[in-house]
């Protein structure tokens, strides 16, 4: 068996182990690459033994190998869907049979090589056996390619995994939901980005070094069309986690899960399913907090933009479900012990003074709430921050605002010269003040 018979035999073992994950229309194209690389091999090893020439006495000996610019860009950045359609369009130009192959490349010498693939796979000078070694490599790229377009959802880091939220179908659920995906849309810098979300999940993230009893539920922003699963979600958990605190990251449903912007409007969805995946997420943290080693009355969350109307919500909306119980979950309290609202939108009626929102309406249980916001925000004006902060005050609710001339939106935990980049220091010691942290 030659080389890359063998290789191939390796592969198609690793198909069978993996075929629940690979993209079945990856596996023709797999099955013509060797096929394809079985033909060029055989034609190598032709080419191999010395051809003495009758004029010159020149031996010639040409040997290929197989470069895989594809494969090496296949990191968490990449869209896999773009690599899997350069590979479909290479296997597209394969199909010149091997002895039109051997014509060409006797008569052109080098230029014949050009008539192999030039996308995933380029030949040129190299040995025989770096060819097998690496026809391997480019397959396994395939693999990894299709596997990914197959799995066209968000998910955690190795070593995390996220959970459904509800044991079965959810509440109020869309009729006909999109599949999930992950990234932006075409055409635009490829981001961690949640699509479509129908079928919400949590992920745990435990503290590391010390343990202070705190837990906090994440709520990334993304204006309830899409969640920011990076800059409002897992790097805020890094943060946290750093700080002893146990972090649960909501991948909550989207769209128009909660108040939103269609058409130029405000649009307010019949049911905010988005509160029913938050509201059913506080009690699961308040259920596990003994296996957690979570204290049960330090349960808070932090929300960004959108995600921070969602922690405003869930801060006012905790007497009763928005949903039938599912579950003992559902009989726990569903009250944030704290709220962090960092640059939140959907707060504040355009066209007004300081009118809060009619779906947001402040109990004088609500709890202690720190509210952060730059006041250059060129997507959700500071005064949606202000008028938050005016209900609170008048609800008798303890809150702490902090407002920074520059910082714009989105900022996060990015790097920045900005003071608005202190923040974090400032959330930390606000939890000492208000007991979350002891002295």
């Amino acid at each position: 068996m030659g080389g890359v018979q063998r290789a191939g035999a390796a592969v198609s073992w690793l198909i069978l182990r993996k075929e629940r994950e690979v993209e079945p229309n990856a596996l023709p194209l797999i099955g013509e690459s060797i096929a394809e690389l079985q033909q060029t091999e055989q034609f190598t090893q032709d080419r191999q033994a010395p051809q003495q020439s009758a004029k010159s006495g020149v031996a010639v000996s040409p040997a290929t190998a197989i470069s895989v610019p594809c494969s090496e860009n296949t990191s968490s950045k990449a869209q896999a869907s773009d690599c899997c359609e350069v590979s479909s369009a290479a296997s597209t130009s394969t199909t010149r049979s091997a002895a039109d192959r051997r014509s060409r490349w006797n008569s052109e010498g080098e230029a014949g090589r050009n008539d192999m693939p030039a996308l995933c796979m380029s030949l040129r000078p190299w040995s025989h056996r770096c060819m097998r070694e690496r026809f391997l490599a480019i397959v396994l790229s395939m693999v990894a390619c299709a596997s990914q377009a197959h799995e066209a959802t968000w998910q955690p880091a190795p070593g995390h995994v996220q959970v459904p939220i509800w044991p079965g179908a959810v509440p109020d659920p869309l009729p006909d939901p999109k599949p999930e995906s992950v990234g932006p849309p075409a055409g635009r810098e490829w981001w961690p980005r949640a699509n479509d979300v129908s079928r919400p999940t949590m992920t745990v993230y435990p503290p590391k070094g010390g343990n202070t009893g705190i837990a906090i539920v994440v709520f990334p922003g993304g204006g309830y069309q899409f969640l920011a699963m990076d800059l409002e979600g897992t790097e805020i958990c890094d943060w946290l986690v750093a700080r002893g605190i146990t972090c649960v990251l909501l991948k909550y449903r989207v769209p128009d899960s909660g108040p939103t912007m269609k058409n130029g409007r405000t649009y307010y969805p019949k049911v905010q399913t988005a509160l029913q995946d938050a509201q059913r997420t506080l009690g699961l943290v308040r259920q596990h907090a003994a296996e957690w080693e979570v204290d049960p009355h330090k349960v808070g969350v932090i929300g960004f933009s959108a995600g921070g109307h969602l922690a405003a919500a869930v801060s006012t909306h905790f007497a009763q479900r928005t949903y039938p119980p599912v579950d003992a979950a559902d009989h726990l309290s569903c009250r944030p012990d704290f709220a962090i609202v960092v640059y939140p939108g959907h707060l504040w009626t355009p066209g007004t003074g300081l009118t809060l929102r009619p779906d947001i309406r402040v109990p004088a249980d609500a709890p202690p709430t720190f509210l952060l916001h730059a006041g250059d925000d060129p997507v959700d004006p500071v005064k949606h921050s202000l008028t938050y902060h005016a209900a609170l005050q008048k609800a008798g609710v303890p809150v702490e605002m902090h407002l920074y001339a520059q910082g714009g939106h989105a900022f996060g935990l990015r790097p920045t010269k900005l003071p608005v980049g202190r923040w974090p220091a400032l959330v930390e010691q606000w939890l000492h003040t208000i007991g979350m942290i002891g002295p």
